[in-house]
């Protein structure tokens, strides 16, 4: 079910409730990657990280960075939930499991949530 709503029904508190609060967060990682002597390599690597960053989260995950250099990568994560404890709780697990790949360090990161 969908339906619209205005600014001026914001003050109608039975279409206020229709409201849902949808929180949005997103984690950027940055690795340096030991092993890829190639582009190819580097996306084998890569693809790999999203596919077990994806098998153990529900998240959406990108290449956002660096595509062109062998031995860095960044990545950008997003969760979406109802609420932000939630939300911040799934991206520092996911942060967490950056930190657990072999083939490489995790340089940085960064985490909000709106």
């Amino acid at each position: 079910m969908s339906f619209a709503i205005s600014i001026a029904d914001l003050d109608d508190p039975v279409q206020l409730s229709k409201v849902t609060a949808m929180k949005v967060g997103v984690l950027t990682v940055q690795f340096r990657l030991h092993t890829p002597n190639s582009l190819k390599d580097k996306r084998s690597l890569i693809k790999h990280i999203i596919s077990q960053l994806q098998q153990t989260h529900n998240i959406s995950v990108a290449e956002v960075d660096h595509q062109d250099e062998k031995r860095m990568a960044t990545l950008g994560i997003s969760c979406v939930g109802t609420d932000n404890p939630f939300v911040h709780r799934v991206l520092s697990k996911v942060s967490s499991q950056c930190d657990q790949f072999m083939d490489c360090d995790v340089e940085n990161t960064h985490l909000e949530v709106w």
